[in-house]
């Protein structure tokens, strides 16, 4: 089965005016039976003076390994996902920590720090803080689908009959500016997965859920960074969203979508923002948004979408520009 993919990442308004360097990172990749979205977010701030490097990184560790396990190990990691998902996917994300690990220690020693870098180095003598990130990756094959997190942004998943879900288990420590890094003493704990797949059990811990189901019905997978996620008044908006992407990528609307996203910077975060998403091919005039056997969801979107205008009215909200939107695009 074919897939599609994007991704992009925009360096946010406050970076723009400092002058500093886009701290994400992304970077999408399509193979013949899966494909894999993956984002990260340097942390910035003077303690994290490289974070730019460990973002990118951070994407390079996993794409290396999701490589790995989807290319010559795939049947070996597709049977020890069905038998112990939770075993599987603790090696993996083990898997990416060690070799960013390896990558940062490489990359710290053919660049030493200037005089400037040394000055904001701690006193604990550790490299890895320097290139602290957040990071996410979905995969999504035929045959299963999964992905991990660490840190803030958001997974957003959507099936064939129009249904989103954000799989992946929350981190109670990320709230405010406070997130879980790559770069933590405690990162190998703090990964969050999902596993979907026909041969799992539907279950849930604190950093894993596993549902029974049939990946072929999976129509997207989206990662995004909070400079995105957190642009919009709920979870339900960004799901909505990103359930909008794919047929405004199969229609030519890269830049619509991209103008959009800058917007956001613009008008709310003032964050970089990164989107990556892998898709499977849509037919334009029948997808999955527009839908006529969809009825019955649209009806329930628009009641929702009603609601929330009468809330924003009292509240006085601020509504975003919509010249430069796709009508798809327009979800605050």
């Amino acid at each position: 089965m074919a897939f599609n993919s994007y991704s992009t990442s925009i360096r946010g308004a406050s970076h723009d005016s400092s002058g500093k360097p886009c701290q994400d990172y992304s970077s999408c990749i399509t193979c013949e039976d899966y494909a894999v979205a993956v984002v990260s977010d340097g942390h910035g701030g003077s303690r994290y003076f490289r974070s730019e490097i460990g973002s990118k990184l951070a994407v390079q560790a996993a794409v290396d390994v999701i490589s790995s396990c989807m290319g010559a190990g795939r049947v070996d990691f597709i049977t020890g996902i069905g038998q112990d998902p939770h075993g599987i996917m603790t090696r993996l994300s083990d898997a990416v920590l060690t070799r960013w690990t390896g990558l940062v220690q490489e990359y710290d020693t053919k660049n030493p720090h200037s005089e400037e870098e040394r000055s904001l180095e701690g006193q604990d003598d550790d490299i890895l803080r320097a290139y602290g990130a957040t990071l996410i990756c979905g995969v999504l094959s035929d045959d299963l689908a999964f992905g991990f997190q660490i840190g803030d942004g958001e997974l957003v998943l959507v099936n064939d009959a129009s249904s989103e879900l954000m799989p992946i288990p929350e981190d109670p420590d990320c709230f405010l500016n406070r997130t879980s890094s790559i770069c933590g003493s405690d990162a190998s704990s703090r990964f969050r997965h999902f596993v979907i797949s026909a041969t799992v059990e539907g279950d849930e811990s604190d950093n894993l859920r596993t549902i029974r189901a049939d990946p072929r019905r999976i129509s997207s997978i989206s990662v995004c960074t909070d400079g995105l996620s957190t642009s919009f008044n709920s979870d339900e908006s960004l799901m909505r969203y990103c359930m909008a992407i794919p047929e405004v990528l199969s229609s030519g609307g890269v830049r619509k979508l991209e103008e959009n996203l800058e917007l956001r910077s613009r008008s709310n975060t003032c964050d970089d923002v990164s989107i990556s998403v892998v898709y499977r091919p849509i037919r334009l005039g029948c997808s999955r948004v527009s839908t006529c056997k969809d009825a019955k969801s649209r009806a329930i979107r628009k009641k929702r979408k009603n609601i929330q205008k009468r809330k924003e009215r009292r509240c006085g909200r601020r509504r975003y520009p919509r010249s430069t939107m796709s009508p798809l695009l327009n979800v605050r």
